[in-house]
């Protein structure tokens, strides 16, 4: 493989990642259209071609378990709605190029493609606050605030990993930069969930590093991070005292679904009922038809779709993306891109259990396909710099 044709690859697997993930977001500013649906496909196809790999992805089609549960979720209960009734295909056909692009996925991704995936979404992100601040946003009923506030947690968690480890002391300055600019468009937003799971996510490292640090007693690097906490804990006290408007305190005070009362009474319970119910499933994606709408909760939606079964299934890989994530940061070298493709899956893990439906499920189980199979991405990453 040429070094021109390497770069080449690179960029067209970085885009389909980038397209993944912001793709809700490219409907809503530049123009909606399906395609966005379907292009990574074709592009990850693309690049499989072009690194001759296809007989490597039919001899092994993915040896992670993420394949396996998605292949299980369609037959299963394509095979329930037979016997009932015939399944929506838009719906069935979303759920048939997540299946494709997840087992794929993995062939196609190099770290140096995750990494320039990075450098697309942070732009992209920095875009989308610059125009939100500045120029503003027309938000529709399918490109409302949490898709917005999706893209711009993104960047908030690349700026974040990239400010820890950055060298270069100017980069630090502009991704600092950027996590204080993404953070003022998210408090103009009308919703909690794009402030809460960033800031999260970002607390639950820094709580790691200071354990981490204190049991293989790196005072240095324990005192490092109880100094990013402290530093973190004292601007969210300002921000919240001086800065979030009051609409948004209301909303962290009382957990209610709009005005229709407590998200618990309103959406789970129903969706609870339906699963007890019905506990071998009731079909794919039939939530809408069985309680009125998606009940805001992968698990519950699967428990919906593919009863106890599904739920279990879809927990072993849950527990799967656990451990992996802890050996990741625990035991791997301190390999920064992999660390933030551990943060954006568990991102969008969250964003799934708070609003959107599974058969949009596209850059969640892609991610959850990445890290699954991180080990392979390393050796792919590794023959690939061998090859050059």
């Amino acid at each position: 493989m040429t070094f021109k044709k390497s770069i080449f690859i690179n960029y067209i697997s970085a885009l389909s990642i980038f397209i993944l993930v912001a793709s809700p977001t490219l409907k809503g500013v530049l123009f909606s259209s399906s395609l966005f649906n379907f292009l990574p496909l074709f592009l990850f196809a693309g690049v499989i071609i072009m690194e001759r790999r296809v007989k490597i992805v039919f001899k092994s089609l993915n040896y992670s378990l993420v394949p396996l549960f998605l292949f299980f979720l369609i037959m299963y209960v394509f095979v329930y709605l037979f016997n009932w009734d015939l399944p929506n295909m838009i719906e069935f056909i979303k759920y048939i190029v997540i299946f494709l692009i997840v087992i794929i996925i993995p062939y196609s991704v190099s770290l140096k493609s995750l990494d320039l995936s990075y450098t697309f979404l942070f732009i992209w992100g920095i875009f989308l606050v610059i125009k939100k601040i500045f120029f503003g946003i027309q938000f529709t009923n399918d490109f409302h605030y949490l898709t917005l506030g999706l893209a711009i947690a993104v960047m908030i968690i690349i700026s974040f990993f990239k400010f820890i480890y950055e060298i270069n002391k100017f980069k630090k300055i502009i991704y600092l930069s950027s996590m204080f600019l993404g953070y003022a468009s998210l408090l103009s937003l009308f919703g909690r969930s794009p402030l809460l799971f960033p800031t999260f996510l970002i607390l639950l490292y820094v709580f790691f590093k200071i354990v981490q640090g204190i049991f293989k007693f790196k005072l240095i690097d324990t005192a490092k991070y109880l100094l990013i906490l402290t530093g973190i804990l004292l601007l969210i006290n300002q921000i919240v005292e001086n800065y979030v408007p009051s609409y948004l305190l209301d909303r962290f005070a009382r957990l209610e679904l709009g005005n229709e009362g407590n998200r618990t009474d309103a959406l789970y319970i129903p969706a609870l009922n339906s699963i007890l119910k019905n506990p071998f499933g009731t079909g794919l994606g039939s939530s809408e038809n069985i309680i009125g709408f998606y009940p805001h909760n992968i698990f519950l939606e699967i428990g919906i779709d593919s009863g106890f079964l599904g739920i279990m299934f879809f927990l072993v890989l849950i527990f799967k993306a656990s451990a992996n994530s802890i050996r990741i940061l625990k035991f791997g070298e301190i390999n920064t891109t992999l660390i933030i493709m551990v943060f954006i899956f568990w991102l969008m893990f969250l964003f799934w259990n708070v609003s959107y439906g599974l058969s949009s499920a596209y850059a969640l189980f892609s991610f959850l396909s990445l890290l699954h199979s991180y080990k392979f991405i390393q050796v792919n990453s590794f023959t690939k710099s061998n090859i050059l």
